[in-house]
């Protein structure tokens, strides 16, 4: 069990590990994922969100394992701890990280904690790694259950809805900058037993039959912000390219679409939800 460096959280960060305990066997699972270290959970990006997720489980006692493609976030998790900050709490958590290539042969579960566009790349870190009773569940914005389950197989994924904000401010440390809703569910409806045992590992986490639901909301009521936050300048580029290159020189230093982006693999991080 890892240990905790508190600095000045709530009477009630300090019973946590106890009040999972309760969670778990109120819904009369704590025989089952209990044991002595909790639920044994493997993130896959520890950025924002699976920072985030991964230091709350942590300090409640759970067997946690974090993996990110920064070296220095991963080697400043291994010698001083993974710190949250912000207005919600305070704390210092001893955890363990690797780089993708240091992931262990076997998964009991996993989660995906990177930007959906690196899906893929995620995915395939847990080719033949999962556990043959092992599961991946995402943390991610946007639909991807159907890029994992196609690496990893048939009834192996479960999907979350992360509604709480985060940023990733420097190696070893992230910002926590409120609660929200946060839910988990099986793709194709209903609540399972191992919906239930995760939910009730994870901070503020509550199980649906109506995961897709809520992820589908998400995707509508971002595509209503961005299509109500266009400018003068998005709508001549949604146009398309020819009107766009027509517009370029109106722009300072006249930039043509697509000028500054980045290509490529980056990094297996997720900084906002």
């Amino acid at each position: 069990m890892h240990r905790a460096l508190d600095h000045g959280p709530s009477a009630g960060a300090r019973t946590r590990a106890s009040g999972s305990r309760r969670r778990l066997t109120g819904l009369g699972l704590d025989r089952l994922v209990w044991h002595n270290r909790g639920v044994q959970l493997t993130i896959i990006g520890a950025g924002a969100i699976g920072g985030t997720i991964g230091a709350h489980m942590i300090r409640d006692g759970h067997d946690v394992l974090l993996c990110d493609a920064d070296p220095g976030h991963v080697e400043a998790i291994n010698r001083r701890g993974l710190s949250i900050c912000g207005p919600v709490e305070n704390f210092t958590v001893q955890a363990r990280a690797v780089l993708p290539d240091d992931l262990p042969a076997v998964l009991p579960r996993a989660a995906v904690a990177v930007k959906s566009h690196h899906t893929a790349a995620a995915a395939e870190l847990l080719r033949g790694r999962l556990a043959s009773d092992g599961y991946v569940v995402s943390f991610q914005n946007g639909l991807t259950t159907g890029t994992l389950s196609a690496v990893v197989g048939p009834g192996r994924v479960l999907a979350s809805f992360v509604n709480f904000g985060a940023d990733w401010l420097e190696p070893g440390l992230i910002m926590q900058g409120n609660v929200g809703t946060f839910r988990v569910g099986e793709p194709g409806g209903g609540i399972s037993d191992r919906v239930r045992e995760l939910a009730a590992a994870l901070p503020y986490a509550e199980p649906t039959g109506n995961i897709m639901g809520f992820l589908w909301g998400k995707e509508a009521y971002g595509a209503m912000v961005r299509g109500g936050n266009l400018g003068p300048v998005d709508r001549r580029l949604a146009g398309g390219p020819q009107v766009a290159a027509a517009d370029a020189g109106d722009r300072p230093g006249g930039a043509g679409p697509g000028a500054g982006a980045a290509g490529g693999f980056r990094r297996l991080r997720s900084r906002r939800p």
